[in-house]
């Protein structure tokens, strides 16, 4: 027997209604979420350093801007981590930051990194590496923050058979300096990072409970692990 088509009509009216009732019902739905993340800014720096450098590298002569950006982000990933670690091992501190690296012996980014240094037991010596050639990133980064141009005008004398020398360097290219270094720098600014974070461990361990977002993201390695921790509860009511 064939089925009857006024049956299926209202078949489909009642599976409609019945459609737009759970519909309704949907709409009184609420979902509660509760959620705590992190972004962690020196992971997400330290990528486009070595990101950088190593673009800088396979570049052959194109290679100065992403040398560029590998040095300025390089120190800008010590910059970062030194606010992440400082948070965590002196918060008192680093909750009037503005005050208390506006004074000697602590003033401003030196003065910052000299102190973390202190809390977890290096000496800070600015003639030794890594910490000599950490600071002359922060004296590139300054060159490139307060920029100018620059002209460069002369005179020169060559041999006629001589090849074409090239326009001098600029003072920025100077200080950028090439490639044969980049991997020296990055490495001397990870492991000053990396020693830091392995005297800090304890301190906060000692200072935050397990489950506390200062320990979320705080791990063995201070530039390993993703550049952001999230978790959420999701609640139905």
């Amino acid at each position: 027997m064939g089925s009857c088509p006024m049956a299926a009509s209202y078949a489909a009216l009642a599976d409609h209604a019945s459609l737009r009732d759970n519909e309704a019902r949907l709409e009184k739905v609420l979902i509660h979420e509760s959620y705590a993340g992190e972004e962690v800014m020196h992971r997400r720096l330290w990528r486009i350093a070595t990101e950088n450098a190593d673009i800088a590298l396979k570049s052959g002569e194109e290679y100065l801007n992403p040398l560029l950006i590998s040095k300025v982000f390089a120190f800008h990933t010590l910059e970062a981590y030194l606010n992440y670690v400082g948070e965590r091992i002196a918060p008192e501190i680093w909750e009037d930051e503005r005050n208390y690296f506006h004074r000697k012996p602590y003033r401003g980014w030196d003065g910052k990194l000299r102190k973390v240094m202190e809390l977890v037991g290096l000496p800070y010596d600015a003639r030794q590496p890594p910490l000599s050639r950490v600071l002359k990133l922060r004296d590139f980064r300054d060159r490139i923050v307060h920029g100018r141009s620059q002209s460069i005008v002369g005179e020169r004398t060559t041999p006629l058979d001589s090849p074409y020398p090239g326009m001098p360097a600029s003072d920025l290219q100077l200080a950028l300096g090439w490639t044969d270094d980049i991997l020296t720098i990055l490495a001397e600014v990870e492991q000053l990072i990396e020693t830091i974070q392995e005297l800090a461990a304890p301190m906060i361990e000692e200072r935050w409970p397990p489950d506390h977002e200062k320990r979320m993201s705080f791990g063995q390695k201070a530039l390993g692990g993703p550049p952001r921790y999230n978790s959420s509860a999701i609640k139905v009511s």
